[in-house]
């Protein structure tokens, strides 16, 4: 068939479809139907109307199709056409769905085809053919048509009218141009509803009709109709007036919104109002013409149609995810549980998490902290329990959808409900608790389509939560904190609003403009799921080398932005493969799919809303994604470091595109892509889910952002409750709240959004006070009265240098064990030497340039932590000669001076600043030692270091392997990302458990395997990828046969 004849079909197959009439109706009409001699061919208007009622079954016998061709042979072509528009508009259905306009076919000559003898049973076939093709693809027949005739929609217009007689849902329905007038019929008229004309008001070729309820009299009639824009004159054209059926007024382009008439005694007294528009009602014989003097104005675009405001750019999110982590906005609980306890212990122990092993399904260069998601997921998986409400009926409640482009709240919803390991039947055991609603099927079930109103939906949920609320006592003791929702459905944040303003919202549509809180809801992937019984059909893509193509995008143009990328990049460059939607002849050489893995980045532009299902897309077919998006907060930002594997343009630096992409160096783009890839296993679904995945993934930044928000129960808000850690292990399922005593002894006041200690008592026996994540400026005199104090916490508060500087004045501390100062607003270190007895001191994440104020500190220093400063030398701390623990990384230190005073020193970490040498003589207690992305060149100066048994050296230039034949200890060994093209001066360290060589130039396996002969019984993993020696296809089974005990080669793991 040709277009003609398939877009035939499919527009007559999708009336049929409609399931209006009653079954008796469908059983006469079938009757009638299969009857010759009952069908009447000088009256088509019943003819398509029997027509349209029979497709409803379904059954298109070989007599019915006989009888219904000879029928339309017999008609003229005008007709045909005539009975179509009028049965079309005599359809009873309630509302009418945006449907593609009618145009002219060559309907009688196809029919005539249809009904010859010899095409009988080809004509059953074809029908059944066409009812089933046309029944998947129904919500794109129009774009079947030919592009030279595509007819634009007109919107539905919705008008409750209220009259003496009754309520009428009025609505549009279908208006059609005709080339030649229809017998029986005026030049212009009215026909059931519809207006037919004869001149064509606009290129398009379509006129917007009327439709109108009629009563006894004309004052009693309604109408609603189209106006076209005009100031001061009246409708420009003509106007027909039935007797007794009201007046009709044909046009097109605007509407008047919200038409309504009040009928009065007679009819100059009646009205006819609408929201924007002067109405006025004239007497012209015996029926009422209605004249717009001032038309409705233009409908206001919609947000989505428009540039956001403000942009808050990626850094500015940053830097509102620490706010939030040091200033949690969740309600404090009513009452205690022992559920809060767990929760506040789970912070403390993911806060202080130490450096993470190698974990071989980790790639820690696309996270924020691999060690704290390390740590959160393994308690995670250790504590969490969900309680699942189980109130709430299908469709939109426990009804996963698990296909097409809101998948995500589907599958989830799947696996959780079915989990056994993380849900509880009773809600007292639960840390969590999780809304089981399908925000989809809330729209489908619920919206009346094109009304442009959801308040209804809104409203279901509100009532929903009433009642969860108030059947169990859960919701109301947090206000909804702990209670949790996913939903993918871009009006989720509009329909949860207010009545679930405080709850965990999982969202794809993360917009900071409307409303996501950064830090406490989860950014939801947009997963476009092709197939629910193999989501990972066609996952991977093609290595670096073999891609191509610099950019590739196609796609519908929705909202504002991707017009604007074409107008700039379309047809204009042929390293910059942009389409609307694909040409066919494109697409005919390679799919959509083939093109994401031919390509090195993938555009991911905005539509209606700021997420699209191509950013999850792109790394599924391992290309690096270039969102384009913003105020788009990327998924699970909490946790990943999308810096690592994207690139974020701004909308404005659309006619840059391509130069910022060619400014990434080559290398860059290949470890972008490798990251991709490493990060791909946090996007996939899995039937039953799998360590890492994206149902772990979304439930870990649930758990993740609910564990840094939670607070200390309370029973008023002017008073606060002490937390007393020795009832953490009480047995007791719920306990009461702990009044504050004189014998208390700890006090923890983590995230009380304290700006002073006015309120809270300090009982003299303390030995423990933590004020973490508080707003804190300033130090309450008090402290310095607490002499049995061991540790003071004032982590993540607003203190500066000069609120810290009455602690050299504080004798009575002087046994202080612990004092953390980190993530503050130092710029220098506070004067300690007060604290003779100092074992651990953390000043991490300030603004510190100089370590002078520890040249007088006590030697007694174990535990020393000044990260994420901006210190260049360290020659201050040289004095410290009992430092077991020394901790400098992401610094500016060029040089490693006066080392060897160290001589206890078991754990050195100076990643991220600017060494070049590394000067370690005399360290021979050290046993972990990381200089990472640092400026090396050269491995020696470890010779001394003969108890080490981590040594981190990766994202370096080091191009030799030497100076490791002493260290006999060694187990792992990183050093990926340098320049080495050989492995040598190895082959003693007999127990090396993990090596990494990824990223190198190593071209030789052969010489791997002779270097690491002495530990080819320990060695347990092993990391080749991105080297030459690793394009051989059975490089990893050679590997697996001289290595009988590894358990993972890059990122094959073998059981």
């Amino acid at each position: 068939m040709d277009s003609e004849r398939v877009t035939f079909c499919g527009l007559r197959f999708w009336c049929w479809g409609r399931k209006v009439l009653g079954r008796s109706q469908k059983r006469e009409t079938e009757r009638k139907m299969t009857r010759k001699e009952d069908l009447e061919p000088n009256n088509p208007a019943d003819t398509f109307m029997a027509m349209v009622e029979l497709g409803i079954d379904s059954k298109i016998r070989t007599r019915t199709c006989r009888s219904w061709g000879k029928c339309f042979t017999h008609m003229k072509e005008d007709q045909i056409t005539q009975s179509l528009h009028l049965g079309r508009s005599r359809l009873p259905w309630s509302s009418t769905p945006s449907s593609p306009c009618l145009f002219h076919f060559k309907i009688r000559s196809e029919l005539r085809k249809f009904s010859r003898s010899g095409k009988r049973k080809w004509a059953i076939l074809v029908g059944i053919l066409a009812l089933t093709h046309m029944s998947l693809l129904l919500s794109y027949g129009r774009y079947l048509l030919p592009d030279g005739r595509r007819l634009k929609l007109p919107s539905e217009n919705n008008a409750l009218v209220e009259t003496p007689s009754q309520n009428a849902l009025l609505r549009n329905t279908l208006a059609v141009n005709l080339s030649e007038v229809p017998v029986g019929l005026e030049k212009n008229g009215y026909v059931s509803g519809s207006v037919l004309r004869n001149e064509p008001e606009d290129d398009e070729g379509f006129v917007d009709s009327v439709e109108f309820e009629s009563f006894e009299d004309a004052k009693d009639s309604v109408i609603i109709k189209d106006v076209a824009e005009s100031d001061d004159s009246l409708f420009p054209s003509e106007k027909i007036v039935m007797q007794n059926e009201g007046v009709l007024t044909s046009n097109h382009e605007h509407r008047v919104p919200n038409v309504s008439l009040q009928s009065q005694e007679n009819v100059k007294s009646s009205k006819l109002s609408s929201g924007s528009s002067s109405i006025t009602s004239h007497v012209l014989g015996n029926s009422s013409l209605l004249v717009i003097k001032q038309v409705s104005k233009k409908k206001k675009k919609m947000r989505c149609d428009l540039p956001p405001k403000t942009v808050t750019t990626i850094d500015e999110m940053n830097r509102i995810l620490a706010r939030h982590r040091k200033s949690s906005r969740a309600m404090r609980p009513r009452w205690s549980s022992r559920r809060d306890d767990e929760i506040l212990a789970a912070r403390k122990e993911i806060e202080n998490a130490p450096v993470a092993p190698i974990d071989r399904e980790l790639f820690p260069p696309i996270f924020r902290n691999v060690s704290m998601f390390k740590r959160s997921y393994e308690l995670m998986e250790r504590m969490l329990k969900v309680y699942v409400y189980k109130e709430g009926n299908r469709p939109i409640f426990h009804t996963p959808i698990l296909k097409g482009l809101y998948a995500s709240e589907g599958w989830f919803m799947k696996l959780m409900e079915g989990n056994k390991h993380y849900t509880v039947k009773d809600p007292r055991r639960a840390h969590l608790y999780y809304m089981p609603f399908s925000a989809r099927m809330l729209e489908y079930t619920l919206y009346v389509r094109n009304s442009h109103n959801r308040t209804n939906l809104r409203q279901f949920l509100k009532e929903y939560t009433e009642h969860i609320s108030s059947k169990y006592p859960f919701f109301n003791r947090t206000d909804g904190a702990d209670h949790f929702l996913v939903a993918c459905h871009d009006w989720a944040p509009y329909e949860t609003r207010h009545h679930m303003e405080h709850c965990i919202k999982a969202l794809c549509n993360a917009d900071i403009t409307a409303g996501f809180k950064i830090g406490r809801d989860i950014s939801l992937p947009e997963t476009y799921v092709r197939a629910a019984k193999n989501p990972l059909r066609d996952l991977g893509g093609k290595p670096p080398s073999q891609r191509r193509t610099l950019a590739f995008y196609a796609g519908s143009m929705h909202g504002y932005l991707r017009p604007i990328l074409l107008q700039h990049w379309k047809d204009k460059d042929p390293e910059m493969k942009i389409y609307g939607r694909m040409p066919l002849g494109v697409a005919s050489k390679m799919n959509y799919i083939d093109q994401m893995k031919s390509s090195k980045y993938c555009i991911c532009p905005k539509g209606y809303e700021v997420n699209s299902p191509r950013v999850v897309e792109s790394i599924f077919y391992e290309c690096v994604p270039v969102i384009i998006s913003d105020n788009f907060v990327p998924p699970f930002f909490e946790v990943l470091d999308w810096s690592a594997f994207s690139v974020v343009v701004a909308e404005k630096d659309i006619p840059r595109l391509k130069d910022i992409l060619l400014a990434i160096p080559e290398e860059k783009y290949v470890k972008m892509q490798t990251a991709v890839r490493k990060a791909q296993r946090h996007f996939l679904w899995h039937a039953k889910p799998e360590r890492y995945d994206l149902f772990h993934m979304v439930l870990h930044s649930i758990w993740y952002n609910r564990v840094f928000q939670a607070k200390l129960p309370t029973r008023s808000s002017s008073s606060i409750r002490s937390l007393n850690q020795k009832a953490m292990n009480s047995e007791k399922e719920e306990q009461p709240l702990m009044e504050i005593d004189d014998s208390a002894n700890v006090l923890d006041l983590t995230s009380c959004q304290l700006h002073s200690l006015e309120s809270v008592e300090l009982p003299p026996t303390l030995t423990e006070l933590d004020l973490t994540a508080n707003r804190l400026s300033g130090l309450d005199s008090r402290i310095a009265q607490l002499s049995m104090l061991k540790k003071l916490s004032l982590r993540q508060n607003l203190i500066d240098d000069s609120a810290v500087e009455p602690l050299s004045l504080w004798e009575a501390l002087s046994d202080l064990e612990e004092l953390i100062l980190r993530d503050n607003k130092l710029a220098k270190v506070p004067d300690i030497r007060i604290f003779s007895k100092l074992l651990v001191f953390d000043i991490s994440f300030n603004e510190i340039t100089s370590l002078q104020g520890l040249s007088k500190a006590s030697s007694t220093l174990k535990e020393l932590y000044v990260s994420k400063n901006e210190v260049n030398k360290i020659a201050e701390i040289e004095h410290l000669d009992d430092l077991q623990i020394l901790e400098l990384g992401s610094n500016r230190l060029r040089v490693m001076e006066n080392m060897e005073n160290f001589t206890k020193l078991e754990e050195l970490w100076l990643g991220r600043n600017r060494i070049k040498v590394v000067n370690l003589c005399g360290l021979k207690c050290i046993k972990k030692i990381s200089l990472q992305s640092n400026r090396l060149t050269s491995m020696k100066g470890f010779e001394d270091c003969v108890a080490l048994e981590e040594l981190y050296l990766s994202h370096n230039g080091i191009s030799k392997m030497e100076g490791l034949s002493a260290l006999v200890n060694l187990r792992v060994l990183d050093v990926s990302n340098n320049k080495l093209t050989s492995v040598d001066d190895i082959q003693n360290l007999t127990k090396l458990e993990d090596l990494w060589l990824n990223d190198n130039q190593i071209e030789s396996l052969e010489a791997i395997t002779e270097a690491v002969t002495g530990s080819k019984e320990k060695l347990t993993t092993i990391y080749l990828e991105n080297n030459p020696c690793a394009k051989s296809s059975d490089y990893v089974a050679v590997l697996r046969q001289i290595f009988p005990n590894v358990e993972q080669i890059d990122s094959n793991l073998f059981a």
